[in-house]
């Protein structure tokens, strides 16, 4: 019962803080042209441990909703640790990020590791 009501205030807050344009997922294996993807993104992320330290170097990250990714590439729904592959990039406003890793969190959103490629595509 937890997991759906995290389920759908998870909906609500992507649908209240994702980018106004949506990012191009570029799939190695999917359409040259990409497709669009609503996402929230954090240009430089930082993790940090219990203490609040410091554990990475900020880096770029997204969020995005699984049901909206699996919408887009539903051969891979059987693996949400590897909905994105790390053949895939995303042009988020005219910058292309490489895909570093991906993991769901448990409750219907994808965490997105990027790696910022270019300034410009």
């Amino acid at each position: 019962m937890t997991a759906r009501v995290f389920r759908s205030a998870l909906r609500a807050m992507h649908r209240t803080f994702a980018e106004a344009s949506p990012a191009r997922w570029y799939r190695h294996d999917g359409p040259a042209a990409g497709d669009p993807l609503s996402i929230t993104f954090n240009f430089a992320f930082v993790e940090r441990d219990v203490d609040g330290l410091e554990v990475t170097a900020p880096q770029p990250r997204a969020t995005c909703l699984a049901m909206d990714a699996i919408a887009l590439a539903p051969e891979r729904a059987h693996n949400l640790d590897m909905l994105f592959a790390n053949r895939d990039f995303l042009l988020i406003d005219g910058v292309r990020h490489d895909v570093e890793s991906c993991r769901p969190d448990g409750y219907g959103s994808c965490e997105i590791t990027l790696r910022r490629k270019t300034d410009t595509v």
